[in-house]
């Protein structure tokens, strides 16, 4: 009977070691054909065996890493280093799971022991460069990337790796050095060209910085995360256009990606392109159905549009998709509002901010809602949000430095500077608030849209003003909106007071158009239907309208119109049906745009005719007879129902019954005007 081999130095069974190459052969066969599960199979029923050696126990680190089991690869690549202590592969492939996991010391101790083994060995020295930059270590990372460099010196990763070092530590200047040095290896070098404008974006060099986001999107026109960095960077920039054809080349290469189509929305929104803006959003939508982002912003289109019915059904689906999602219960408040349920809107503002506490747009919407129902005590009190919302500031007419104060201290040594806000109506309404604020010895400047200069220094007491322009060279100042004045002044109970005509017409200019205007010999009827259009969204959309649906009011009345429509809607002039109707001096009147010299022109008319404009504010704010017609759901401050308003005793408001309907409104001013002519 023949005798079985056994190897003498093994230990092991001939056939046996036959076996185990063959299985060796056969575990290594299935790894070139990418089959790792059986290759990882044979290894581990080889290993349990007791067969276990290096080249077992590196494939199957191997194999567990292409599994994405990173655990199990680590502790056979241990298995393999303790076969053999100096295997590069083992050691670098320990250091490289242990980075992608973050544990960046134990990474650390490995690559360091690479570099033992091989100290020439750059890919190792640029390793260990990069876990020190990860650690926060900039100097050490310095240091290695500059060993790195003396073996390679047309290294362009290291190159621009040390200019990100030097852009953390704040050391602009050689970052910059280094990152020109880096496009000067590779001029197509994207790395350096985004950080080198990023670099000359934080330090203020905008225009060379789009330059090289320019050069970027050139060069990246194959690559959609690139584009996307250099999107979002100009974006950053304020370079909107070229934004927006950075998103667009990023979609000839993926036409589908709906957050893509999500931002170019964004930016469409921004601008005011708001039906480019719309079919954006509906893109994104379309080729992601849980997309409650993309639900909220076109909501808010719409909203805008004019259209909170059909916002408020995008919203309602968008907090279906992304429970308790603040900006959309917001949002919902701001539809009820702007439908006339402003209780309603106040649940859902209260709402937002039960889930969110402190949020600053429910603070301030919620503020408004409480003042269109009359409660100043606590609408002043939330508005005052307003300036640490996301669009922060932009009400304002300048951008201010620093946080706004809210109360009134005599002895500041600063200069204390009011800053107008929102339209040039809201500046002239609140400037009656410069009174009391000079009555309590407070003193201040005004900073303001320069046409209403000299008509605030009619009020007597504003004698230093500021332009926008002025106030961006000035430094150390306090300042405060002029919307807060009433809180500020501890001003409650705003509906008890109706206030008195606080802006005083020059009596020069006034006798200078009475005497222009004694050639008319019929009444004069002052006219304006249109305010600023960019202004005119939510439900401000609706608060003009055309002259040519005021005309039925002039049909059959005995008296001669004056424009005080400026700028756009003034151009329906030309082709108005009743041009003969309108006063001789018209193209005079058309010509004047300083609001002192408009206030004289209103006191000559016998009454003005106004949409919610600066010319209505202006007409309140001197205490002229005043016919204000208004859309159903109009600004807070004209309140939802009642004929009268507090603000301007000498106004009488007529009312829409239907949003956009303004037939009613215009039969009712008719009716009163042909009965206060026969006053006359």
């Amino acid at each position: 009977m023949p005798k079985k081999g056994f190897d003498k130095n093994t230990g092991i069974n001939n056939s046996r070691i036959n076996k185990l190459e063959k299985d060796k052969v056969a575990a290594q066969i299935y790894m070139i054909k990418g089959n790792n599960i059986e290759a990882k199979r044979i290894y581990l029923n080889l290993v349990n065996e007791g067969l276990g050696s290096y080249e077992i126990y590196l494939n199957l680190g191997i194999i567990f890493n292409k599994l994405s089991s990173i655990q199990d690869s680590i502790i056979y690549y241990k298995r393999a280093l303790e076969k053999k202590p100096n295997s590069m592969i083992c050691v670098l492939s320990l250091g490289a799971l242990y980075h992608d996991i973050g544990s960046n010391k134990i990474a650390l101790k490995y690559y360091n022991l690479a570099h033992r083994i091989n100290p020439n060995d750059n890919k190792v020295t640029t390793k260990i460069a990069d876990i020190f930059y990860n650690l926060g270590n900039q100097e050490a990372a310095i240091k290695f990337y500059r060993k790195s460099l003396l073996n390679n010196p047309l290294d362009p990763y290291c190159m621009t790796n040390i200019g990100l070092c030097y852009q953390i530590s704040g050391r602009s200047e050689k970052a910059i050095c280094y990152y020109k040095k880096a496009l000067e290896i590779d001029s197509n070098f994207i790395t350096a060209i985004s950080n080198l404008a990023i670099t000359l974006r934080d330090i203020g060099l905008y225009n060379e910085s789009i330059i090289w986001c320019e050069t970027g999107v050139s060069i990246s026109k194959k690559s959609k995360k690139s584009l996307l960095n250099f999107a979002n960077l100009l974006q950053s920039l304020g370079s909107i256009n070229n934004a927006l054809n950075a998103f667009k080349l990023s979609l000839n290469i993926d036409a589908e990606d709906p957050q893509i189509h999500f931002q170019i929305g964004n930016l469409y929104h921004d601008i005011g392109e708001r039906d480019k803006a719309k079919s954006s959003y509906e893109k994104a939508i379309n080729y992601k159905k849980e997309f409650p982002e993309a639900l909220c912003n076109l909501g808010l289109v719409l909203h805008e549009n004019g259209d909170p019915i059909k916002a408020l059904g995008l919203y309602k689906k968008a907090l279906y998709q992304k429970h308790n999602y603040v900006e959309v219960i917001n949002n919902i408040g701001l539809a009820m509002k702007d439908l006339g349920k402003v209780d309603k809107a106040i649940e859902y503002f209260l709402k937002a901010l039960a889930i969110k506490p402190g949020y600053p747009e429910a603070e301030s919407n919620l503020g408004v809602a409480y003042m269109y129902n009359g409660n100043y005590l606590d609408g002043w009190n939330k508005y005052k949000k307003r300036y640490e919302a996301k669009n922060d500031r932009v009400g304002l007419v300048a951008r201010p430095k620093g946080d706004p104060v809210y109360k009134i201290d005599i002895n500041r040594d600063q200069d204390l500077i009011v800053i107008a806000e929102q339209g040039l109506g809201d500046t002239i309404q609140f400037a009656r608030y410069l009174n009391e604020l000079s009555e309590k010895e407070v003193k201040f400047s005004f900073c303001a849209d320069e046409k209403l200069f000299s008509l605030i220094k009619s009020l007597g007491i504003v004698s230093n003003f500021y332009s926008p322009d002025d106030l961006a060279q000035k430094q150390d100042y306090c300042w405060t909106p002029l919307f807060s004045l009433p809180d500020i002044l501890g001003i409650r109970a705003l509906n008890t007071i109706a206030y008195k005509p606080y802006i005083k017409v020059n009596k020069k200019l006034k006798e200078k158009w009475k005497e222009i205007l004694k050639e008319e010999n019929r009444p004069v009827i002052g006219i304006n239907w249109q305010g600023n259009k960019k202004a005119e969204v939510y439900n401000l959309k609706g608060r003009s309208m055309s002259l040519a649906t005021m005309s039925p009011i002039f049909a059959d009345i005995n008296a001669n119109l004056l424009s005080l429509q400026k700028g756009a809607g003034s151009e329906q002039l030309k082709d108005c049906s009743f041009e003969d109707k309108f006063v001789a001096c018209q193209e005079e009147v058309n010509r004047i745009w300083d609001f002192e010299e408009v206030a004289s022109i209103i006191s000559n008319c016998d009454i003005l005719i106004t949409t919610d404009t600066a010319i209505a504010h202006l007409s309140g704010a001197i205490g002229h007879p005043t016919f204000l017609l208004l859309n159903k759901i109009p600004d807070w401050r004209w309140g939802l129902v009642g004929e009268d308003t507090f603000w301007y005793p000498s106004i009488k408001i007529f009312r829409q019954d239907v949003e956009g309907d303004w037939s009613k409104v215009i039969k009712e001013v008719s009716k009163e005007i042909v009965n206060g002519l026969k006053e006359i």
